[in-house]
């Protein structure tokens, strides 16, 4: 048996549940103020902004919009963050090929990097259920991570 080595944007399998997720890293670029893209696949932009919520009463839930442009085939990125309960870290969605996909964002602890991690067609209707899915993802990742 010959043993493959993985690229780091190859779709993984999370441990917590079957979904299989795709990680993005970002690094804050203080000129454009936008988070660019460090790693090679073009599946997500290849940059994204924060952008803060201006109508709060009709966003209660969301803290931040992470937006992009659409460029030829990349996905735009126009998203609600939602915190999960653990330092930097939100749960938001993606609409891709008409399907709703779910996002766990993780930033540092100085915001100068960002990971997304896509669980393309994977989704879960209740709100409640989506943070407790990112916070728990989260927070597995984190633990096998070091």
């Amino acid at each position: 048996m010959i043993a493959t080595r993985r690229t780091p944007t190859a779709p993984r399998t999370s441990t917590a549940t079957s979904a299989r997720y795709e990680v993005f890293e970002y690094r804050y670029n203080g000129c454009t103020q936008h988070f660019e893209r460090t790693t090679d696949s073009d599946r997500l932009p290849s940059w994204l902004r924060l952008d803060p919520v201006r109508d709060t009463t009709k966003y209660k839930n969301i803290t931040y919009f992470l937006c992009s442009q659409q460029i030829g085939y990349t996905k735009a990125v126009n998203s609600g963050l939602q915190a999960v309960g653990v330092g930097g870290c939100y749960a938001a969605d993606i609409l891709a090929d008409g399907r709703k996909s779910l996002l766990a964002v993780r930033f540092s602890a100085d915001r100068a990097t960002m990971q997304v991690f896509v669980f393309w067609n994977f989704w879960k209707e209740r709100t409640a259920h989506r943070l407790d899915f990112v916070r728990t993802f989260l927070t597995i990742a984190a633990a096998n991570r070091h």
